[in-house]
């Protein structure tokens, strides 16, 4: 039998690693860059850090990634010491390896799943807790939403 993981009423196995492990896309190592992001985001000071960090991170994607764990880690942490150098890489690391990363592993797939079963495949952009249908009406979408003075590039 298979779980429908999608929408605000997934049932709890979802979510238990013994029951449903994690699974990801492109196999284990998009996993633990998955994990190394969720651990950014839960233990910077702020939003703005961990998306500067994920740039970092995300921008330093090479195909050695997909086969070599150490690949994905050796960017981890340099990109930790250039954006968010704050946070201890001791920490860092037990929240890669141990249960805060597993923690945060859950909430990102609580809050995708959100979303429905429907959303297959990434990336999807997301503007006030709703999912774009097409990529290109992202600006407009933005400045409608934008509460306050209009930026230059509204206008």
């Amino acid at each position: 039998d298979w779980l429908v993981c999608g929408g605000a009423s997934a049932p709890s196995e979802c979510f238990n690693k013994t029951a449903s492990p994690i699974l990801c896309q492109h196999g284990s190592n998009e996993c633990l860059a998955n994990r190394i992001e969720g651990c950014v985001g839960g233990l910077a000071s702020s939003v703005h850090d961990s998306v500067n960090y994920t740039i970092c991170f995300e921008g330093s994607f090479e195909d050695s990634w997909m086969s070599d764990s150490s690949a994905v880690l050796d960017a981890a942490e340099r990109c930790l010491g250039e954006t968010v150098s704050y946070i201890n890489p001791v920490m860092f690391a037990s929240c890669i390896e141990g249960a805060q990363g597993e923690t945060f592993d859950i909430a990102n797939a609580k809050a995708t799943a959100q979303y429905g079963a429907s959303r297959l495949g990434t990336p999807w952009v997301v503007v006030d807790g709703k999912a774009l249908q097409d990529v290109s009406d992202l600006l407009s979408t933005v400045c409608q939403s934008y509460q306050g003075i209009k930026p230059a590039g509204c206008t």
